[in-house]
């Protein structure tokens, strides 16, 4: 009986051995040396395995992934193997009602033993962040330079008066028929003093331009200023020729065909009924010896329209020139008109008699 009770024993011992290996396996803590710090817990989502700390990973036996605790499981087998059965184990270490009978055993598990809380090692402390370098200072900004005051407007500029017409300008057809004759009267009076006259209209040429005072667009000449030259030494030879007296048939005469030519636009000697000069001048008169006849345009001052008329610019013959000089004429007729294209055209009528009717 004491025998069995014995083996009873024994057997319970060895069974609360066994169990005490598989609680250490389960939950003993590790040694000292070989503490591992608890796996981490996931942080993943449900159901995703978090890979495994690199400090974890660290306290695992080389070339295995098994914790080291199985060494507390070869350490109680060891002690496991050293126990007699056959001898009587002291009162004192009977562990049964200490170790047994407290704890449920009816589901066939041992109860888990929890594990001793490892304390966390201290955070280390995360180093301060570097202050940042100081900013170069900056260069100090210019002072602003003074915005400059507003371009004054300069003050309008008054239009160039138009250009004064010459004393003897006529304002009628009229006055200029007059102020033509007075001109070659004195042309013919004062040969020396006409000179004067023609250094200053050389003075307007520019090359071939003539820019007269009371013009704004210049006149295109043909010769430039040579035939001007050769207009001053035929004045400063010319000898004083008798002065023109006025006609009033002649006038007429002259009067008449100005109205056609500006009318019509043209610039012709022959009339449109294909008339001559001194056939129009017999119309009002009878003509005694030499006659001729003069037409120029352009002009409504009568000094230009007589010094353009003794140059002759462009006519090889200078046959206007030969008429206001001619020695042997001592009657004349002007009549003057508007031109539709020239903007004035007068005729002058020369004769040596002429009889009026």
């Amino acid at each position: 009986m004491e025998e069995t009770a014995a083996k009873r024993y024994n057997q319970e011992e060895v069974r609360r051995l066994s169990l005490l290996v598989l609680v250490c396996v389960a939950g003993c803590p590790a040694p000292a040396q070989n503490t591992a710090p608890a796996a981490p817990e996931p942080t993943g989502p449900p159901g995703q395995v978090a890979p495994p700390d690199p400090g974890w990973q660290a306290n695992l036996a080389p070339g295995n992934t098994t914790p080291v605790v199985q060494e507390h499981k070869a350490h109680h087998v060891h002690e496991l193997d050293q126990f007699d059965p056959t001898v009587e184990p002291e009162p004192e270490h009977d562990h049964s009602a200490e170790h047994l009978e407290p704890r449920d055993h009816s589901d066939g598990r041992p109860e888990p033993i929890e594990p001793e809380p490892i304390e966390p090692e201290p955070a280390q402390s995360e180093p301060e962040p570097a202050q940042p370098e100081p900013e170069p200072a900056q260069p100090e900004p210019e002072p602003a330079q003074p915005e400059p005051e507003p371009a004054q407007p300069e003050p309008a500029q008054p239009e160039p008066e138009p250009a004064q017409p010459e004393p003897n300008a006529a304002t009628t057809m009229a006055g200029l028929e007059q102020a033509i004759v007075d001109e070659i009267n004195a042309m013919r009076r004062d040969p020396s003093a006409f000179v004067s006259d023609l250094n200053r209209f050389r003075g307007f040429y520019n090359g071939r331009l003539i820019q007269l005072p009371d013009k704004r667009t210049p006149i295109l000449s043909f010769e430039g200023t040579t035939a001007v030259d050769e207009a001053i030494q035929i004045a400063r030879g010319m000898d004083p020729v008798p002065e023109l007296t006025v006609s009033p048939g002649l006038s007429k005469a002259a009067r008449d065909h100005a109205i056609e030519q500006g009318d019509a636009g043209t610039l012709e000697h022959s009339g449109i009924d294909g008339s001559f000069p001194h056939e129009r001048m017999q119309r009002y008169g009878k003509l005694g010896g030499l006659s001729g006849e003069n037409i120029g345009t352009g002009h409504d001052v009568g000094k230009w329209a007589v010094i353009d008329l003794f140059v002759d610019d462009g006519v090889s013959s200078r046959g206007h020139r030969d008429n206001l000089i001619e020695d042997k004429f001592r009657l004349i007729g002007v009549g003057c008109h508007k031109h539709t294209q020239w903007r004035v055209v007068c005729v002058m009528d020369f004769a040596a008699k002429y009889t009026e009717r």
